[in-house]
């Protein structure tokens, strides 16, 4: 493979560290521009919106206090002509009222009726409007209100949002109200908003904290609530309180960079939504022109960066010839052409003083052997050499010192001059072997005999003498005196006998065996556990009749042959050792040779020498028989536990951390579970009802916390079939699965709540009409008063005594008076508001209470109401029926301070009312 030059790694290299540089500076560049980017987009969506936001407010102000002025200049007395109160809308009202109130300005009589409209409709006179919410809370409040958005009665039909204010007489009585309609499908300041745009493609939109839509750019959208919880993060939490700028993905799946705001109307939300595709583009531009730009950059570098570098490497390219020049033996005489002052000029003239250096070196290289022998001198073992006959050749001190001869006579004898024969015997022996064979290193240990008698335990070390061309010359000899190695081998003896006699008197029964598989030891632990004594076993192969009734591999054959598929068919628990490396363990009931059945669990692991090789195998047992006795009896336990459980008539339910871990065959009865595992797994919030998860999520969570006990209190829970049963619960701190955990116990009281809630309406409601009882009567009685004393309000009491229903009863019989009375509570209740209440005290006697009575006038109004529809024929079983009615009125705390009072007044009122000719109402003008 051709070499890359030198030129084009110097040029790649510099070229990388170019684009290195701009490629970093321009993308920290690009990084701080789109974060500034981002940020100036954010400011200026919250500013934009911020503004609009606060039009807006000046806006529903300037329109709430138009109604209000309005509402003030209004002649109260016109109240009481419709044609006139119409001529005044016609003719005298602003340009700029009737232009900002776009869907219509509308005056409505206390009692909610349509009084006059500008401009007028035909037939919508006399319309009741007093269900519409905007109507009740002026009257409650006597203030200006502004309406949530709702749906026109008029054709079109259009959603509007109400400026609604109250029309006051001279004494400072309410006596109407007008209200200013703006249609949200036209171009006025909250239907407007549809065509604010931001960018291209953004948009704003309002809404209100109910998730209702009041102006949009899809106007389809308007009036609904078409964002479910979780649909859109963002404005979930601009509800909660949330004012800012997020990224998100709407409710359409649209990603965008989206902006809330609250008005100060508190109700209403001002949102803005820029898609982030077309709000982030900019930046997309700017990274595309960026990597463009870099890539440019790129080639330009590389080709100048090139063309540079050729040029300053050429003198280097000549160096380069010079210097192949001598290894061509020219000696570089085509070298450099004439001298240079720069570095490279530098280089070459090193390299020739270094070639002129390198002749110097060769005529040294004979001083460095004469050196190197003198090194051989200073190794402290006897060092010796000689050629192939045996004759010595050379030696180091030590050896001259161990034969107590100069050098000068060692050279020429051979090891018999200056050894024992025996001991020169094996020394020649051992050149012959490496002379002779095919090996050029050979090391054994040997006792050393000199000639002179003394000795020395020795390990001696031989290798073959070769020249440059690989003849052999000769062979040298080092010995090592082992003296101390031996001692301490003795030592190292003793201490084996000391841990073998420690395995032996260990408490854990084990054997091991060797290469051979046979018994090397037997433990007296292994003995007591087996019966089977050492001496029976030591040096055979016979270990497996302790354990098995006929030959099989125990684990420490398996391991000391690697046979890992026997040992899957053998041991069905079977394991690597989480300890040893190689090892193995297995697990399992075994019944042994002296008949015990025992559990037991086998350890076996390698034993190896210092070069890494398995010379044995060692195993372990142990018995874990009374630890497995007691696992089983309890899972017993447990199991009986459970049936007791399952079988238990309330429903139980086990539970951590509100997911459900067990529940019995009551449990999913109780749920209409279709099978037992079904409610495994389920959350507590999917079947408590959600009117229960506060409280019954606290109640648990002390159960968990403190471990104590929650006595039993009613809740709700919701059934796989999406029924909604009452039950009665209870929770206890327990133990399940190993962890802490709580145990709850639920009993239906569906048909108990049911009962008593028949119990109560029986006690409470009059038989016969539906109507509340005079126990009932009472109660909403005494509440209607603690309401005045607390709101600083009237309320109203009529007594109502039916004329002539005697007659009724005389001439049609007493099933006929009991559907008269039933008919007569309908249109009774018909005559009143929500709020009010009409109950029967028995016979023909009813009363009505008239909770928070704006004035004596509204309970005039409706004393009239029932008496028109008392008067009306009934058509009854027996055939038709006429009645009247006498009505006494009370007010509090004008008519009386106290229950009993205020009943007295409405009593005598109404015998004042029956004196008066029947068929009427009294209200007493002053008590």
């Amino acid at each position: 493979m051709r070499a890359i030059s030198l030129k084009f790694r110097l040029s790649l290299t510099v070229m990388i560290l170019v684009f290195a540089i701009f490629a970093g500076s321009g993308s920290m560049a690009l990084l701080y521009f789109e974060k500034s980017y981002r940020q100036l987009l954010v400011e200026e969506q919250a500013a934009l919106v911020s503004q609009i936001a606060e039009s807006i407010d000046d806006q529903l102000k300037d329109a709430r206090n138009l109604i209000a002025a309005t509402a003030a200049k209004f002649p109260s007395e016109l109240m009481q002509n419709a044609d006139l109160a119409q001529e005044y809308l016609d003719n005298r009202l602003g340009l700029g009222t009737t232009s900002l109130f776009d869907n219509g300005i509308f005056l409505f009589t206390v009692k909610g009726f349509l009084l006059a409209e500008y401009p007028s409709k035909p037939n919508r006179r006399d319309r009741d409007y007093s269900y519409r919410q905007y109507f009740q809370r002026t009257l409650e409040s006597g203030q200006p209100q502004i309406s949530e958005p709702y749906a026109s009665s008029q054709s079109h039909q259009h959603p509007a949002v109400n400026f609604t204010a109250p029309i006051r007489d001279k004494e400072g009585q309410i006596a109407g109200v007008i209200a200013g309609s703006v249609d949200l499908t036209k171009k006025n300041f909250l239907g407007g908003l549809r065509d604010v745009r931001i960018g291209r493609t953004g948009y704003l939109y309002l809404y209100n904290i109910d998730r209702l839509i009041i102006a949009h750019r899809d106007q389809q959208r308007i009036m609904q609530k078409d964002v479910p919880i979780g649909a859109n993060i963002w404005f979930d939490r601009a509800i909660e309180g949330f004012e800012g700028t997020a990224e998100t993905v709407n409710s359409r799946g649209l990603k965008s960079l989206t902006t809330f705001k609250k008005l100060n109307y508190g109700r209403w939300i001002l949102a803005a939504n820029y898609p982030t595709e077309e709000a982030f583009q900019p930046i997309e531009d700017v990274r595309r022109l960026f990597l463009i730009g870099l890539a440019v950059i790129l080639l330009l570098s590389l080709a100048i960066i090139y063309g540079v570098t050729r040029t300053l490497l050429a003198p280097l390219a000549r160096l380069n010839d010079h210097v192949a020049g001598f290894s061509r033996g020219n000696n570089g005489q085509n070298g450099l052409k004439g001298p240079r002052r720069d570095e490279i000029g530098t280089l070459a003239a090193t390299f020739d003083a270094l070639m002129t250096e390198v002749d110097g070196q060769h005529r040294a290289a004979n001083d460095r052997l004469a050196f190197l022998q003198g090194i051989i001198d200073t190794i402290p073992h006897p060092t010796f050499y000689n050629d192939l006959e045996g004759r010595f050749l050379g030696c180091n001190l030590a050896m001259q010192t161990l034969c107590r001869k100069p050098l000068s006579e060692i050279i020429g004898t051979t090891v018999y001059d200056h050894l024992s024969a025996e001991t020169a015997q094996r020394l020649v022996d051992g050149d012959a072997i490496l002379i002779q064979g095919d090996i050029t290193f050979l090391k054994h240990d040997i006792d050393v005999t000199m000639a002179n008698g003394d000795s020395l335990c020795a390990f001696i070390y031989k290798a073959l003498l070769r020249d440059g061309q690989g003849n052999d010359q000769g062979v040298v000899s080092s010995l090592v005196d082992i003296g101390e190695l031996k001692a301490v081998e003795a030592a190292l003896a003793g201490e084996r006998e000391f841990a073998l006699n420690l395995l032996q008197n260990s408490a854990v029964p084990c054997f091991v065996i060797d290469k051979d598989h046979k018994v090397l030891f037997w433990t007296r632990a292994l003995e007591l556990l087996t019966g089977i004594a050492a001496a029976d076993v030591l040096g055979t192969n016979q270990h497996w009749r302790a354990f098995y009734p006929a030959e099989r591999p125990c684990l420490a054959d398996i391991v000391l042959d690697s046979d890992f598929d026997a040992a899957i068919d053998l041991y069905p628990q079977l394991a690597n050792s989480p300890l040893i490396q190689d090892g193995m363990q297995a697990e399992g009931w075994l019944k042994m040779a002296n008949g015990k059945s025992l559990y037991m669990i086998f350890d076996a692991a390698p034993v190896r020498d210092l070069d890494d090789n398995v010379v044995a195998v060692i195993e372990t047992l142990h018995d874990l028989s009374n630890l497995k006795w007691a696992e089983k009896a309890l899972r017993e336990t447990q199991e009986s536990y459970h049936a007791l459980v399952d079988n238990s008539p309330d429903a139980i339910l086990v539970h951590r951390q509100g997911v459900v871990l067990f529940g019995n065959r009551a449990a999913n009865n109780l749920f209409h579970a279709d099978q037992t595992l079904k409610l495994k797994g389920k959350t507590l919030s999917e079947l408590l009802h959600p009117d229960c998860h506060e409280t019954a999520f606290q109640r648990l969570s002390e159960v968990e916390e403190s471990r104590s006990e929650q006595r039993y209190v009613e809740e709700k829970i919701i059934c796989f079939d999406g029924q909604v049963l009452d039950v009665e619960v209870g929770s206890s701190p327990t133990y399940y699965a190993g962890g802490g955990a709580v145990q709850t116990v639920l009993r239906d009281i569906t048909n108990r709540k049911a009962e008593q809630d028949r119990i109560w309406h029986q006690a409470n409601f009059d038989a016969l009409t539906g109507l509340p009882n005079r126990s009932l009567f009472m109660d909403r009685l005494e509440q209607a008063i603690s309401r005045s004393d607390r709101e600083s309000c009237q309320a109203g009491l009529m007594f109502i005594d039916l004329d002539h229903f005697k007659a009724v009863n005389d001439t049609l019989g007493h099933d006929a008076g009991d559907e008269l009375l039933r008919q007569v509570a309908v249109r009774m209740q018909g005559c009143l508001r929500k709020t009010d209440t009409a109950a029967r005290l028995g016979g023909d006697e009813f009363t009505i209470i008239l909770p928070a009575l704006p004035s004596p006038r509204g309970m005039i109004t409706v004393a009239e109401r029932l008496l028109k529809a008392l008067a009306e024929p009934f058509e009854l079983p027996g055939g038709i029926g006429r009645i009247s009615g006498s009505i006494g009125c009370a007010i509090y705390p004008r008519d009386g301070g106290n229950i009993a009072d205020l009943m007295n007044v409405a009593d005598a009122s109404m015998y004042q009312a029956k004196q008066a000719g029947r068929n009427g109402y009294y209200l007493p003008e002053n008590v």
